[in-house]
């Protein structure tokens, strides 16, 4: 995925790396990597991280060549670079907070924290943690976070870790949370949400127990491990969260999310609009059924309007995809429109 700095996007091709203008798209500069794959890129500080595969088969060919590169996120100069081990191929780099994280593929192996300007080491530790924990890792206060996605069944498993950057060589926790432990029959974690320094969590009641467990979005406190006593907004385990990719994190570009849920028929649903911290702003009932909104495309947001896309269904013809446009203030109608004959909501991005 593209990173995005202030005024300027990093993106990778085939064997190339390079930034461009956010207000034009005119290339800043390139950075040639002929012969390699870009597997991860990562920025901070002014410094961009990349991850590179030499090309082929490493199951054929064990030696070839696995590196990080940093360059200056101004200009693109190569400022170090460094070979990964046999243990750190397939794993993730994290930048952050001056510290450059080289994760492995199995949290059984050595996590390696770098100085990210020099990209000199300052200590490598085996972190107690479980592979899913590993590869979705992320940084957040000062800590190196890790999240437990769909653990509910393991309740022993079923947490988010942290570690401060600042004692990783000791390779203690420096809080865990136990998620869904006062839910009955526990609940899942699916998802993380971050927007600038917040950091909010997804949690999903178990959809077979009898007291139909309520889920809902929870915001952490990074510093201590602390999360809010209630939820900012509360999920029922059939609410679709628009745009969520499940057992990941996800970074918001604004503090929305939005709810689907089911309507008072099968004809119509629910649109709630989130403010994260600050919970629901408001709901709209919406005259469709909720599975031609479920879709994996986010709303999309502008200064008075947010965009929905939806897949009509028309007997007489083939699917149309429509847009249906609600005031972002409120929620009132404020449009619709259809999109043209080859356009569809899953090729077409909606933009603010």
């Amino acid at each position: 995925s593209p990173l995005a700095l202030p005024e300027r996007l990093v993106v990778a091709t085939d064997e190339r790396v390079l930034a461009l203008a956010a207000r034009d798209g005119q290339v800043l500069w390139e950075h040639s990597v002929q012969g390699a794959r870009v597997e991860g890129l990562a920025a901070s500080d002014g410094v961009v991280a990349i991850s590179l595969y030499a090309r082929g088969s490493w199951s054929e060919n064990p030696t070839l060549d696995a590196l990080v590169l940093g360059l200056d996120a101004q200009g693109g100069e190569e400022l170090w670079r460094l070979p990964l081990e046999d243990d750190q191929v397939g794993g993730r780099i994290l930048c952050g907070y001056g510290r450059l994280l080289v994760l492995p593929a199995r949290a059984a192996r050595p996590v390696e924290l770098r100085d990210l300007f020099t990209g000199k080491t300052i200590a490598r530790v085996e972190l107690a943690v479980h592979d899913k924990a590993m590869s979705a890792a992320f940084l957040g206060g000062g800590k190196l976070i890790l999240p437990r996605f769909f653990a509910a069944t393991s309740p022993e498993q079923n947490q988010i870790v942290a570690f401060d950057l600042e004692d990783l060589d000791q390779g203690r926790q420096a809080w865990n949370i136990d998620i869904g432990s006062g839910q009955p029959g526990g609940a899942d974690l699916v998802a993380i949400l971050t927007h600038e320094r917040a950091i909010y969590a997804v949690l999903r009641g178990q959809s077979s127990v009898k007291e139909r467990a309520l889920g809902g979005i929870y915001e952490i406190n990074p510093r201590i491990g602390a999360v809010s006593s209630a939820p900012l907004a509360t999920l029922l385990p059939e609410d679709i969260l628009l745009g969520m990719v499940k057992g990941a994190r996800m970074a918001l570009a604004s503090p929305h999310v939005f709810v689907l849920s089911e309507g008072m028929s099968k004809e119509s649903c629910r649109i709630r609009a989130i403010h994260l911290p600050y919970g629901q702003r408001w709901r709209a009932e919406l005259t469709a059924p909720i599975d031609e909104y479920t879709g994996g495309m986010s709303p999309a947001l502008s200064e008075t309007t947010v965009a929905f896309a939806r897949r009509a269904r028309y007997s007489s013809a083939r699917d149309v995809t429509e847009i249906k446009l609600l005031d972002r203030a409120n929620g009132a109608p404020r449009g619709e429109m259809t999109l043209g004959e080859g356009l569809d909501r899953d090729s077409v991005p909606l933009v603010s």
